[in-house]
């Protein structure tokens, strides 16, 4: 009997090992099956930067559905610099990203919406003396069907060697471009290239924008110009004329407000003097006494003054 359960547990647990590694085989085949049919590849040193940026236009196959989960290998001293799809109109869009350091490598994972993927990244330049030296590798990570490097020689530089040898070369913008055949690569299959040159110069290759140079203002533009000054300025005249008036108008308004109050605190205070004492006339003469008068200034009488 329990020989039997036995071996009715082992089934079980034979069951549940081949569903377990066929759940974790399903993700790594579909990742497998995913594949670039055109891969290019730019490698231009001393560019804007004094190390070399590495650019990749990835296109995935048409019956690739979207959105794709990508995961490529970038060397450990990698600096991603920027990872964008492309849309309909041919306009990159910025896609969010991750990168890890991982065994010495640089793990870069990212969804993209479109079948049509542009990296960019810059990777540490060898130098020794006037001697550069240049390692590049793509990993493999998914199947290409056509991979190609184009290298891009800075301005001055002498001696190059390319290993694998480029099979054509011509002049774009001014520099002078290496490119190597394409060559299709399974997953898995990594694709290398070096390069060895000499250069005097540490100048970078990215252009230096230029100022435009000014230019004389047309006679239209400068009467244009002449007559908004002149408005401007008649503007500015008259709104201090206004201001000037409305301050002066202010002050006289003060001036008068100030004046009349003092008129009526002087009469305010010449009544309060009249009132202040009683006012006492002579009872014989009739003469008006002032103020603290005890007997009348005419005709001497003794003043009465109510008690």
């Amino acid at each position: 009997m329990l020989s039997k359960w036995s071996s009715l547990i082992c089934k079980c647990l034979g069951a549940a090992g081949c569903l377990a590694l066929l759940l974790f085989a399903l993700p790594a085949q579909a990742q497998a099956q995913l594949h670039f049919t055109d891969v290019k590849i730019s490698l231009l040193p001393e560019y804007d930067q004094p190390s070399v940026l590495v650019i990749y236009r990835l296109s995935l196959a048409p019956a690739t559905a979207l959105p794709v989960q990508l995961k490529l290998t970038l060397p450990a001293r990698a600096q991603v610099w920027a990872v964008a799809e492309t849309d309909a109109s041919g306009t990159l869009i910025d896609v969010a990203h991750t990168s890890q350091t991982q065994a010495g490598r640089t793990v870069l994972a990212f969804t993209s919406d479109s079948l049509s993927v542009h990296i960019e990244y810059y990777e540490p330049l060898v130098k020794n003396g006037l001697a550069r030296h240049i390692a590049f590798e793509w990993p493999g990570d998914y199947a290409a069907s056509a991979l190609a490097v184009d290298f891009q020689l800075p301005a001055g530089a002498t001696n190059l060697v390319l290993s694998p040898p480029s099979v054509t070369s011509g002049t774009d913008q001014g520099f002078t471009h290496y490119q190597t055949s394409p060559v299709s690569l399974a997953a898995g299959q990594s694709f290398s290239l070096t390069a060895d040159y000499q250069r005097q110069s540490d100048a970078l290759s990215a252009p230096t924008p230029q100022a435009p140079a000014a230019q004389p203002l047309p006679q239209n533009t400068l009467t244009k110009l002449w007559s908004a000054n002149q408005t401007s300025i008649l503007l500015g005249l008259l709104g201090a004329l206004l201001l000037i008036g409305g301050l002066s108008s202010l002050v006289f308004w003060r001036r008068s407000q100030v004046r009349g109050t003092s008129r009526k605190r002087h009469t305010r205070a010449a009544a309060d003097v009249e009132t202040s004492d009683e006012v006492v006339f002579c009872s014989q003469c009739g003469t008006r006494a002032l103020p603290g008068d005890t007997f009348c200034r005419e005709c001497g009488t003794r003043l009465r003054r109510s008690e």
